[in-house]
């Protein structure tokens, strides 16, 4: 359940993970459109969508979703790395999947989520609690 994206100027692809639900969702939208040439084109015929389109297209989506926060492409593939991370997920299986070359790269990205350091009790507040600040 991979999927080869193409870089039209690389040799190298990158694979990203492809979900069942995705994936029937996919098989519903090309009975729906019958997609010729690329699986999301333009209205003009014969073209893929441009990076414009799918902008203005995650844009509407937010509105939808009732949202005020902006939101990018980019956003999305930090917030499936926070999934990643937040799921066990560790540094060089990231990396891979975001094909990075160098590891640096992936830790430069915003891996530290919140949610672990929220459940992190603060001995401060233990210290004050067993009353070891008196005296």
């Amino acid at each position: 359940m991979l999927i080869q994206i193409k870089k039209p100027n690389s040799i190298k692809g990158r694979y990203v993970l492809f979900s069942e639900t995705v994936l029937e969702i996919l098989r519903e939208y090309c009975r729906k459109y019958k997609p010729n040439k690329w699986l999301f084109e333009d209205v003009i015929e014969g073209r893929r969508l441009s990076v414009r389109t799918v902008q203005s297209i995650l844009k509407q989506a937010r509105e939808k979703a009732g949202t005020e926060k902006e939101i990018s492409l980019h956003c999305l593939r930090h917030s499936f790395t926070t999934h990643l991370l937040e799921a066990g997920k560790g540094l060089r299986y990231i990396q891979e999947i975001l094909s990075h070359t160098n590891s640096k790269a992936t830790e430069i990205c915003n891996l530290i989520s919140q949610k672990p350091m929220g459940k992190i009790k603060s001995s401060f507040r233990h210290f004050l609690l067993e009353g070891g600040g008196k005296g």
